[in-house]
């Protein structure tokens, strides 16, 4: 049987494990707890053709993919979301209880009485390789998907890696035992169809081991009909808060203020917004406008960030240019594959690809200087040894696409200053080599938030357009802000490629976009310069484009300002899908203003548009929310007074107390109970006290979940209530009342041992009797004289003198010789 030791051991110890975050972003410290959500489809009522995407609640990540992974699920979030650093923390987190339990079988114990870490270093290895101890562990294992290798003799080298040697033919026995639990990281960096394919057939063949994928964007590269999906949350502003709190305590309140609006996205990964703290200036107290802007100045400090180590000559005035160029070629790949990217490259590669930049500088002695700057960047920098040991790449693509991004602003640098030269990259050049490919859309979406020229920005943008109407609408988005007007109005303008007009015709003849679509394509510009139209667009007589302006608005940088009194009046709009949407664009804007139009939704006619509202309000559980559904209460109809207390249940707080004690005496009895429910469910004195009076049946039952001493005579009473179901409650209630306090209820109790209640009077009896630890409660308060317990003879006791009690306590307890001690 394999020792799998060795290997258990390196996941816990090794750093290449240990840092969740690369070695720049040590996160971790923070203790940020990541969140995720569900992904599913559900029909709307009325709507059968439309589909929306309906999301749960959020739930920590870890616990989502525990829960999860048996039958393969795949997370997926946004560059810098955390997923490779759960994954990370899965792996040690099982790789430690898989030692913990290693430990407790060869102790012989149960897992519950081991201590939290048992490593098997310092257990006999021949017991270690007994079957039965791993014959029921799952083994993890990270598999990097960015790897040329196939997924076996990845999980083969990822083994070698812990010192375990094992072949082909036993991981496949493994599979086939369902030995393995696979943490499979980046589906959207495979580097080639063929690979893609060979997953998509290793998950069909295997489908009883546990796996976990993750990607960054689920259109690249297929969700392999995984039902499962969980979604990695952004983080929240109570998160960012936290974070910066604890890294920035003197400036937190100046750097989230900027974090508003358009900011707020640049911050939403943990990764971004641990760098947005590193290049925090507290002299300017400035923080960067956009991500190619953050990636900027912490490329310039990151020097500073590693004190200036020691490198070789000329490197370090070269060393941004450097990874310009190899993240360049890396991403541009192999030319007969156009369409995949490297995200690994071998060390000789990477040396060749230095070579040859510093061959056309007119560097002397190219090869020796690529080999040592290849060294510096590993050493210092941003490269890092990947899961082959032989191949290199960027601690992550980002940093990748940042620097393929510098290396394409030089070049349209170039075009702007020597426009008739040779090198100059045409418009032709730029669709086909850099725009129509979904590999190159990060790096120009980056380098357009760093380009100074306006004409050029706008170039990119109408080149974008004239390619694909979804992919200009997000880079019109992504140049400065000051050139977004332009940008967005390019979206009013477009005109349809001649190949697509055949989709867009009307009875009027051909047509340039339908508005529908043009306001979508406003929201994925995700820009202000967009909100004056997409306002008109909520008049629009379609619904559909009032819909789609919905979700276009809460899309925005600056919601708060503009956005929220257009989407509290489209609450009232004459479509309940618009007024549903509405509703939800209000629950993730998370503001206290639209309560008040989130109460009146409360009387829609329409259960959707009623559920989101609710949404809505719990989520922002605020005294002024809770306030307005006390006056609900007051002066609603039914109708409304029902779902305000509804509500007001489900908020979980002492202060909807009032409220809901209030309902109790509603006219509606559907009203009342769902008070009643409510108030049990709060589980508290106050809730409790005043619910009693209204409710005769359930009295004992509730009195019981409060385990107070206080209760005890209204049990009592309520076992001699004629209702038997009242009786049974009160009899197990008494037995749930903690400590002692119930042990003078053992006589009452015993009295009904000959009913119809016997059974039940027993248990609870037993329960009693544990809480205070006797038996009869008459015999235990009886006043009888003490027991005297027999003294031994006299000349069996010894007593010791004084002065032989400290030399007895000098010597450590120990009695030295027979004459310290004299018979009485």
């Amino acid at each position: 049987m394999v020792d799998f030791s060795p290997y258990l051991k390196f996941i816990c110890t090794t750093p290449r494990y240990q840092e969740t975050l690369s070695r720049y972003t040590a996160t971790d410290a923070i203790h940020l707890k990541l969140e995720a959500q569900t992904l599913v489809w559900k029909e709307l009522e009325g709507r059968e053709t439309e589909k929306s995407r309906q999301q749960a609640e959020p739930f920590p990540v870890l616990e989502g993919l525990r829960k999860y992974a048996a039958n393969h699920v795949l997370l997926s979030g946004k560059p810098g979301s955390g997923k490779s650093t759960t994954l990370k923390r899965l792996l040690r987190e099982m790789a430690e209880v898989a030692q913990l339990k290693v430990g407790a079988k060869h102790l012989g114990h149960n897992l519950s009485t081991q201590p939290k870490f048992v490593y098997l270093n310092a257990l006999p290895s021949e017991d270690l390789r007994q079957r039965e101890v791993w014959e029921d562990l799952k083994i993890p294992v990270l598999v990097q998907l960015k790897s040329e290798r196939s997924i076996v003799e990845t999980i083969r080298a990822e083994f070698r890696q812990g010192q375990l040697a094992v072949s082909t033919k036993e991981i496949d026995n493994w599979l086939v035992e369902g030995k393995l639990f696979l943490l499979l990281d980046g589906v959207n960096e495979i580097p080639s169809e063929k690979l893609r394919r060979q997953l998509q057939q290793f998950r069909e063949e295997h489908p009883h081991i546990p796996m976990i994928f993750t990607t960054r964007n689920l259109a690249v590269g297929g969700d392999f009909g995984i039902e499962k999906k969980l979604e990695m949350l952004p983080l929240t502003e109570a998160q960012m808060r936290e974070f910066v709190g604890k890294y920035l305590p003197e400036y937190r309140e100046v750097l989230l203020e900027q974090l508003q609006d358009r900011l707020r996205e640049v911050a939403e990964t943990p990764l971004l917004l641990k760098m947005l703290c590193e290049v925090f200036n507290p002299q300017t107290q400035q923080i960067p406008q956009s991500k190619g802007e953050l990636f900027q100045a912490f490329d310039e400090k990151y020097n500073q960030h590693k004190q200036y180590p020691p490198v070789s000559g000329n490197f370090r005035r070269f060393k941004s240019e450097v990874l310009q160029h190899l993240a360049f070629e890396m991403i541009r790949g192999d030319r007969e594959k156009p369409t995949e990217a490297w995200l690994t490259v071998s060390h000789r590669k990477a040396e060749g690809i230095l070579e040859g930049w510093l061959g056309k500088r007119g560097e002397t002695d190219a090869a020796t200087k690529a080999k040592e700057w290849l060294e510096d960047l590993l050493e210092h920098h941003l490269l890092q040894v990947a899961a082959d040991s032989r191949e290199i790449e960027f601690h992550h693509q980002l940093f990748q696409e940042y620097y393929a991004a510098k290396a394409l602003l030089v070049m349209l640098e170039k075009h702007k200053s020597k426009k008739h030269e040779s090198d100059v990259m045409n418009d032709e050049q730029l669709q086909h080599f850099f725009l129509n490919y979904l590999k190159w859309t990060e790096p120009i979406a980056l380098m357009l938030g760093l380009l100074e020229n306006e004409e050029q920005a706008f170039r990119v943008v109408r080149l974008a357009l004239d390619l694909d109407l979804q992919l200009g609408a997000r880079l019109a988005g992504e140049v400065k802000p000051e050139f977004q007007k332009q940008t967005v109005s390019l979206i009013e303008s477009v005109k349809v490629p001649k190949q697509w007009k055949f989709w867009f015709v009307s009875l009027k003849g051909l047509v340039r976009i339908p508005e529908w679509l043009q306001v979508k394509l406003l929201g994925i510009t995700q820009s202000n310069a967009a909100i004056p139209r997409l306002h008109q667009a909520l008049q629009n007589e379609d619904y559909n484009v009032r819909e789609n302006a919905v979700e276009a608005l809460v899309k925005l940088d600056s919601p708060t300002v503009t956005v929220i009194p257009a989407l509290l009046q489209t609450l009232q709009d004459e479509d309940y899908n618009v007024r549903m949407k509405a509703a939800e664009a209000l629950i993730k804007l998370d503001s206290p203003t639209a309560i008040p139009r989130l109460i009146q939704a409360f009387q829609d006619k329409n259960s959707f548009v009623r559920k989101k509202a609710e949404e809505a309000l719990i989520k922002l559980n605020s005294p002024t929310a809770i306030a307005g559904l006390f006056q609900v209460i007051e002066e609603g109809d039914s109708f409304m007074r029902r779902n305000a207390v509804e509500v007001l249940g489900k908020l979980d707080s002492p202060i909807v107390i009032p409220g809901l004690l209030q309902a109790l005496q509603d006219e509606d009895s559907l009203v009342c109970n769902e008070a009643k429910e409510a108030l049990i469910k709060l589980n508290s004195p106050a809730a409790i006290s005043g619910l009693l009076p209204y409710l005769p049946k359930s009295t004992a039952e509730v009195l019981g979940k409060l385990g107070s001493e206080q209760n005890i005579p209204r049990l009592l009473a309520a076992l001699e209530n004629q209702d038997s179901l009242v009786r049974i409650k009160a009899a197990m209630s008494l037995g749930q009342i903690k400590q002692d306090k119930a042990a003078h209820t053992l006589p009452n109790l015993l009295a009904l041992i000959s009913t119809e209640l016997g059974e039940t009077v027993l248990d609870a009896i037993s329960n009693i009797q544990q809480n205070c630890q006797f038996y009869n409660y008459t015999i235990f308060h009886k006043q009888l004289p003490p027991v005297v317990i027999p003294q031994p003879p006299e000349s069996n006791v010894y007593n010791i003198h004084s002065d032989r009690v400290q030399i007895i306590e000098e010597n450590n307890g120990t009695v030295i010789g027979q004459q310290n001690l004299k018979t009485g």
